[in-house]
């Protein structure tokens, strides 16, 4: 997921996936289910909002601008699962002017991506 940033595609679904990976879509959302306890698109909204958590602290673009750069098809639907993530706003966030040096992945683990190391595993 964080390689080829999959989840900046708006229209990213399990089948999609699957075939990227290599692995059947039950395969898939068992591994999410079981491994992660997550549904599939609450993985890839992680993902999506943690994303936005990073642009929000780093860019001047608009809200909304930025929720469709990291794949949401909508505002209400960004805020909400920005808000269920991080207890707050996407204004609110921006605005407490939050400088974590790096945001934690949805598999708890540091994004490369983001701060510039290797993917390591949080324990």
């Amino acid at each position: 997921m964080a390689e080829q940033k999959l989840y900046l595609e708006p229209d990213l679904s399990l089948w999609d996936l699957a075939g990227r990976t290599g692995v059947t879509t039950h395969y898939a959302s068992q591994a999410l289910n079981e491994k992660l306890g997550e549904r599939f698109f609450d993985y890839v909204n992680r993902w999506r909002v943690r994303a936005a958590a990073n642009q929000l602290r780093t860019s001047k673009a608009t809200i909304l601008t930025i929720a469709y750069e990291v794949g949401f098809n909508s505002r209400s639907s960004f805020y909400t699962a920005f808000k269920r993530e991080f207890g707050v706003t996407p204004s609110q966030y921006r605005k407490s002017g939050n400088t974590d040096s790096a945001i934690q992945t949805p598999d708890n683990s540091v994004d490369a991506h983001q701060t510039g190391v290797p993917v390591q595993s949080v324990s």
